[in-house]
């Protein structure tokens, strides 16, 4: 009796594949082999508590942060649903330690096309509560000096601490005013209000 490795695609004898959790596996050994070459190069502790993470935010209902993600309707696609898949993709796709799971778009599931690794700087930026872009932040250091920060706290629709921690370099330390053109800088972000 044979069966196909969902890795390789080659029909194999069931002796040739190995038992995950007591059931047969659905790769065969060499395939299973690799995969364990891949976890000892990696960290890949950090990698598979990525991956908890990520199915408890969208599946378990008493998770802290369920609300954000599955109860908004936010899910893991069924190519990742067993947690060896999504190990081999991310390491494919240029996660390593340090990198944090991204989605591209905050209202898409979470799926190869949609997910990305980036920065913890990168990640927090593309969150829903984050109403500044990178050119309406290169616009206000290029302007802070000439406004009022009260009235650009109300132009962009923050507080005026927001405005003071950029004019500091508390935050968005990357971004230089000299990033976007002033004039479009300004037409763009005084359009947005």
């Amino acid at each position: 009796m044979s069966k196909v490795c969902s890795e390789c695609g080659e029909s194999k004898e069931l002796d040739d594949f190995g038992l995950d959790h007591g059931q047969l596996s659905r790769r065969c050994r060499n395939c299973i082999s690799i995969y364990d070459c891949k976890q000892a190069k990696l960290s890949h502790v950090k990698l598979k508590r990525m991956y908890s993470s990520m199915i408890s935010r969208c599946c378990n209902t008493d998770d802290r942060y369920y609300s954000r993600y599955g109860g908004r309707g936010i899910s893991v696609c069924a190519v990742w649903y067993f947690e060896e898949d999504f190990v081999i993709w991310a390491t494919d796709h240029g996660w390593e330690p340090g990198l944090q799971i991204d989605r591209i778009d905050n209202d898409g599931d979470y799926c190869p096309e949609n997910v990305r690794f980036v920065t913890c700087v990168e990640n927090v930026r593309n969150s829903t509560s984050t109403k500044l872009t990178k050119e309406e932040v290169a616009y206000l250091k290029y302007v802070l000096h000439f406004i009022p920060h009260n009235v650009l706290a109300k132009q962009f629709n923050v507080n005026r601490k927001t405005i003071n921690d950029i004019r500091l370099g508390r935050s968005w330390q990357d971004i230089k005013p000299s990033d976007i053109n002033p004039r479009k800088g300004r037409q763009d972000a005084c359009s947005n209000t």
